[in-house]
């Protein structure tokens, strides 16, 4: 299977994934921090911005945020990927890239 690249990362997980169907459709985000981010500003961001999570039908599912704190892939779940680009523009944190996804759980 081809890739760009490894890197260790830590699992901030807001739900358990196995807890969803196989074949959910699921937004994912690539996100650079400049500064880092920590899991104390993460939960402490999260909590200011429940309602932009509210309004716009998104939930975080998980995290793997490089160890370093400067880049994540975020994992969500949320109708299109639309709705997790402007959760993003409205909270003011720049993204690389979001994208739908299709769970796949190996048997």
């Amino acid at each position: 299977m081809p890739f760009e690249r490894v890197w260790q990362a830590d699992l901030w997980q807001d739900r358990d994934p196995t807890t969803l169907p196989q074949g959910s459709a699921l937004i994912v985000a690539e996100v650079r921090y400049d500064p880092p981010i920590t899991k104390a500003i993460y939960e402490s961001a999260k909590l200011q911005e429940k309602e932009c999570f509210q309004e716009l039908n998104v939930q975080p599912l998980l995290s793997a945020v490089m160890l370093n704190g400067s880049y994540s892939i975020c994992v969500f779940t949320a109708v299109v990927a639309e709705d997790v680009r402007s959760l993003y523009r409205k909270i003011g944190q720049p993204f690389q890239q979001v994208w739908k996804s299709t769970l796949v759980k190996p048997d």
